[in-house]
């Protein structure tokens, strides 16, 4: 995989997560969502996902967080 594509999907991909999580994201003092443990096992779980092939080829068509964000 290309680099620039493999940055646009693991961009649309947290994407797509911020999405799903709302308000344990970012800056939330009650929440610690974002530290790099949790970004880690975002990442193994973006492992998981990416040998769907309806996923991949869903967000090649539309190139946005939207495909993560429904499976997720």
């Amino acid at each position: 995989m290309k680099s620039d594509r493999c940055y646009a999907l693991v961009r649309d991909y947290l994407k797509g997560v911020k999405a799903v999580m709302g308000e344990v994201w970012g800056r939330n003092e009650r929440y610690v969502f974002t530290r790099d443990v949790t970004l880690k096992a975002l990442i193994r779980v973006l492992d998981d996902l990416v040998v769907d092939r309806k996923l991949i080829n869903d967000w090649d068509e539309q190139r946005s967080h939207k495909p993560f964000a429904e499976i997720i």
